[in-house]
């Protein structure tokens, strides 16, 4: 597969307007400037839509939609605790936690 060309990755203010948090800092694993981004839907299972971004190393970075209190028990939230829990409070714990 050939990688991307230049004038189809993400510029750092196109990237900065999806995910405003990211970083370009290539040292940084999560980085996402200079990738092309595509659409895919998942054939099997739930039929979810996947981005996926294309990145100028040859890496492929993909991210899909779950529900947000799955997503906090997949972070470290107990389900014994996650079923007492709604989904704020859930990921309010998450965040005063996380180091």
């Amino acid at each position: 597969m050939d990688k991307p060309k230049s004038d189809d990755w993400l510029t750092e203010a196109q990237l900065r307007k999806v995910f405003p948090r990211a970083t370009t800092d290539r040292k940084d694993r999560t980085s996402l400037a200079g990738s092309v981004p595509k659409v895919f839907v998942k054939t099997e299972g739930d039929g979810r839509p996947c981005l996926v971004f294309y990145c100028i190393d040859g890496t492929f970075h993909v991210f899909t939609e779950i529900g947000a209190k799955q997503a906090a028990r997949d972070c470290g939230v107990p389900d014994a605790d996650a079923r007492k829990m709604n989904t704020q409070e859930c990921w309010q714990r998450l965040w005063r936690e996380q180091k």
